[in-house]
């Protein structure tokens, strides 16, 4: 499990279409980002799931929309080092694909954009 999360938190900002919504009269406008998941049972990974991004009382979350209306709620802890849950619920297992981080909770896959890793240095030290 990689401990990534500041690299995540940067990378999702980064990423998806940037589309709105309105929650009720009067409502402000919230930004979503589009990712890749795979619910449930599902093999492979669509670009279905919309990232709301929220700070409540300095803790950051973010709300993640499944197509049918479902969602998840992570918590990012330890000052952005960790994520977890905010339901705490399930357990979250964070890995590393190529430019992506696959964050695992429950039954449900999500790829979240990851920030590039630093090139190693070759020059002579």
């Amino acid at each position: 499990m990689i401990r990534a999360a500041p690299l995540l938190l940067l990378a999702l900002a980064a990423c998806g279409d940037g589309g709105t919504a309105a929650q009720g009269e009067g409502a402000a406008k919230a930004t979503f980002k589009t990712i890749p998941c795979a619910l449930g049972e599902a093999s492979q990974f669509a670009p279905v799931c919309k990232v709301e991004e929220k700070v409540v009382e300095r803790d950051t979350l973010w709300i993640v929309w499944h197509p049918d209306g479902g969602f998840r709620r992570f918590q990012m802890i330890g000052d952005g080092t960790r994520i977890a849950t905010a339901d705490g619920a399930d357990e979250v297992e964070l890995t590393r694909d190529g430019a992506e981080f696959i964050v695992r909770a429950g039954p449900d896959r999500y790829r979240f954009p990851a920030a590039p890793k630093p090139a190693k240095s070759s020059a002579p030290r």
